[in-house]
């Protein structure tokens, strides 16, 4: 589970032989994190709340993945929440900026 204090720091699955699910904590005005795929293993990043993610054809997801196969390593995105703190925002795909934080 995230917390406030990762706030702009990058996520990988680096290391990773299994699937990882990655929990965002609460909603917050403008927090922002981003996840880089890079073994070949699922990745899922859900909202603690649920119903709160914009992201590709969904305005009320739970959960954004990387998980259909052929279609992992090299996914990344970042995710942002709203500046009320009542959404969060996907944006990306395949890159996510040089400026938040890796974690290792």
């Amino acid at each position: 589970v995230l917390t406030a204090a990762d706030n702009g720091k990058i996520f990988t699955n680096v290391g990773a032989s299994g699937a990882i699910v990655f929990t965002l904590p609460a909603l917050a005005a403008n927090f922002k994190f981003g996840f880089r795929v890079v073994v070949d293993q699922s990745v899922t990043i859900q909202s603690a709340a649920g119903d709160d993610i914009v992201a590709f054809n969904d305005a009320s997801a739970d959960s954004v993945a990387f998980s259909t196969g052929g279609a992992k390593i090299g996914g990344g995105l970042i995710i942002e929440s709203n500046e009320a703190g009542t959404k969060w925002y996907v944006s990306g795909g395949l890159v996510v900026p040089l400026q938040l934080e890796p974690v290792p």
